[in-house]
């Protein structure tokens, strides 16, 4: 493999017994990283956030950008509520990202994901331990899913 990354192959079988939260049908396969897992987004926000501003970076939240430019030695910004100047710029535009930075226009490309949080009759087949994170590529599209953690549903 080309980075090294301990992995094992399964089969329907081997997955199915391993982790009896899945029953897939013969044919399928995977692979299976057992120090993989999931970040808790929110959380990883709030982290990086936290981090930036104890170096002294400012956070201008709900307020709408409507454009920034090169400026000496730095950029200005300019939003709804004003202008602001600093020595560095951090874009979090999410879906809106390629329209504050026409560049990325080809890269940063919305994807629709419809999304479902679903209730499980036996939540102990989808802890973490027991129901690692997947990826599967169907015909009909790419599908993916974590384990319950925090507030089943959720």
């Amino acid at each position: 493999m080309l980075h090294d990354i301990p992995h094992r192959v399964l089969n329907h079988a081997q997955i199915n017994e391993e982790f009896p939260g899945y029953q897939l049908p013969p044919g399928h396969m995977g692979l299976l990283q057992g120090d993989g897992g999931f970040v808790l987004s929110e959380r990883s926000i709030v982290a990086y956030a936290n981090a930036a501003m104890s170096t002294g970076a400012e956070i201008h939240a709900r307020e709408v950008v409507s454009g920034w430019e090169p400026d000496q030695g730095g950029v200005r910004v300019f939003t709804d509520r004003g202008e602001y100047t600093a020595e560095r710029l951090v874009i979090t535009a999410g879906a809106w990202t390629s329209g504050m930075v026409p560049i990325l226009d080809d890269l940063a490309v919305p994807e629709r994901q419809v999304l479902a949080w679903l209730q499980p009759i036996d939540g102990s087949l989808y802890t973490p331990e027991v129901f690692p994170v997947f990826n599967a590529y169907f015909d009909e599209g790419r599908y993916y899913g974590f384990p319950v953690y925090g507030i089943p549903g959720f």
